[in-house]
C-alpha cells in the first residue's frame, strides 16, 4: 500500500467537495504550501477527513497510518511513535463523535441547494463553513504538532528540513520547464477533471466557460516557489531556536499563521483567483441541466452516506 498516496487521496477528496460541489476553491489550483503544517498537521489532519479510497481500513488505523505518514519526512524514536498514536487515537475518538456529524449536517444542505440560491453570497457563507472545519482541525492537533516538534533531536530537524527542501524542489521542477500556455492548459484539464466528477458529462459551452475560466487565473507557480523558500528559512529558524518560548511561539506562527510569510504579490493573486471561482461558479450554475443536478444530488448523497457510516466504530 502507498501510505503516502492514500494520505494525500484523503485531503483531497474533502478539497474535491468544496472545489466539485463548486462552494470553496480550497486549493485554489496552486502548488499547496510545502511547509511542516503541510506534512504534520496536515499529515494528521488529512487522514483523518472524509476519504472515498479505503476509507473504513484508514479511518480505523489512523494511528499507525499517521506514523507511517509522517516518518516519510522525519524518523520517529519508538517512543515518539507511542506518543504520537495514542494522540492520534484520541484524535480519532474526537473527530468520530464531533465532527463527522458536522459534515453530514453540511452535506446535507449542501445536497439540498436550490440553482436559484447560488450566488456571491451564498459561495462565500459555504467558504467559511468549509474553513471552519478545517480550524476545528488544526486547534485540536496544535498539541500534537508542538510535542512532536518539540521532541526532535538535531539530527531529526536536518532530516525534517533535508526532506521538505527535496519535496520543494520536486514541486518547483513540476512547473520549471512548461509555458505559461501548457500551465494553463493543466489548470483547464484539473477543472474539466474536477467538474464531471461532480456533476457528469460536461456541454461544449460548460467547457468553452471552463476553458476561458482557466485563462484568466493568474499563473502563480512563481510565487509559491517563493513562499516555499521563505517558509523553509523560517522553519530551519524555528527548529535552531534554543529558547522553549519563542520555540512554541514560532510552532504557532507556523500552524495559526504561515500565510503571513505571503508575499503581496502572492497574496494578490490568490485573493484574485478567489473572487474568480466564485463568479465563475455562479455563471456556472445557471448553465447545469437537470441531469447534472441530479447526479450532483447522486455524489454528495453517497458522501453523507460515508460520513454517517464512518461514525460507527
Amino acid at each position: 500500500m502507498n501510505i503516502d498516496k492514500l494520505g494525500r487521496m484523503s485531503a483531497a477528496n474533502l478539497s474535491a467537495v468544496a472545489n466539485r460541489i463548486g462552494m470553496w476553491q480550497y486549493s485554489r489550483v496552486r502548488g499547496g504550501p510545502p511547509i511542516l503544517k503541510a506534512r504534520i498537521v496536515t499529515a494528521l489532519m488529512s487522514l483523518l477527513l472524509l476519504s472515498g479510497c479505503a476509507t473504513q481500513f484508514v479511518y480505523n488505523n489512523i494511528d499507525w497510518l499517521g506514523v507511517d505518514y509522517i516518518e516519510d519526512y522525519v524518523s520517529l524514536s519508538a517512543e515518539q511513535e507511542s506518543q504520537l498514536q495514542r494522540q492520534l487515537q484520541n484524535m480519532q475518538q474526537w473527530h468520530r463523535r464531533s465532527e463527522l456529524p458536522q459534515y453530514y449536517a453540511h452535506l446535507s444542505e449542501l445536497r439540498a441547494v436550490q440553482p436559484e440560491a447560488i450566488n456571491d453570497l451564498y459561495l462565500i457563507q459555504q467558504q467559511r463553513k468549509f474553513e471552519q472545519h478545517w480550524w476545528r482541525l488544526v486547534q485540536y492537533a496544535a498539541p500534537t504538532v508542538s510535542d512532536l516538534t518539540i521532541s526532535l533531536t538535531d539530527e531529526q530537524k536536518l532530516e525534517l528540513l533535508k526532506n521538505i527542501a527535496v519535496a520543494h524542489k520536486e514541486k518547483d521542477d513540476e512547473y520549471i520547464d512548461k509555458s505559461e500556455d501548457e500551465i494553463r492548459q493543466s489548470y483547464y484539464e484539473k477543472l474539466q477533471e474536477r467538474t464531471e466528477e461532480w456533476v457528469g458529462t460536461l456541454t461544449s459551452t460548460q467547457k468553452s466557460q471552463l476553458k476561458a475560466w482557466a485563462n484568466e487565473m493568474l499563473v502563480t507557480n512563481e510565487f509559491w516557489s517563493a513562499y516555499r523558500q521563505a517558509y523553509l528559512r523560517y522553519l530551519a529558524a524555528m527548529l535552531a531556536e534554543p529558547d522553549p518560548s519563542l520555540k512554541q511561539a514560532q510552532i504557532d506562527q507556523l500552524l495559526y499563521n504561515a500565510d503571513a510569510l505571503y508575499s503581496t504579490e502572492l497574496r494578490q493573486a490568490l485573493d484574485y483567483n478567489r473572487q474568480l471561482f466564485i463568479n465563475n461558479l455562479t455563471l456556472f450554475a445557471t448553465s447545469m441541466t437537470q441531469k447534472q443536478w441530479a447526479y450532483y444530488r447522486k455524489q454528495v448523497t453517497e458522501w453523507m452516506e460515508l460520513a454517517q457510516e464512518l461514525q460507527s466504530p
